[in-house]
């Protein structure tokens, strides 16, 4: 069963950030907590974890891309 990855809450009430780069590749595979993306927002630059393990399946965005977050996920993967 696939696992799709949302902008989490940054708190603050930032409800979007910019891709700047993606810190995994399709076909990775990735442990619980490893950094997968890096954003930025009008408050903060962060690098986000993967809340789960498992192989990055499809990136569905590419760098610079606006990701707000009711928008649709940016990473399929699935468990392990």
């Amino acid at each position: 069963m696939g696992f799709q990855f949302k902008l989490p809450d940054l708190g603050e009430g930032v409800r979007e950030g910019e891709i700047l780069r993606w810190l995994v590749a399709e076909g990775d595979e990735i442990i619980q907590d490893q950094p997968v993306i890096e954003v930025m927002t009008d408050k903060i630059t962060a690098e986000l974890p993967s809340p789960i393990a498992g192989r990055v399946e499809k990136l569905l965005e590419d760098a610079y891309a606006r990701w707000e977050k009711l928008e649709q996920t940016r990473l399929d993967g699935e468990n392990n």
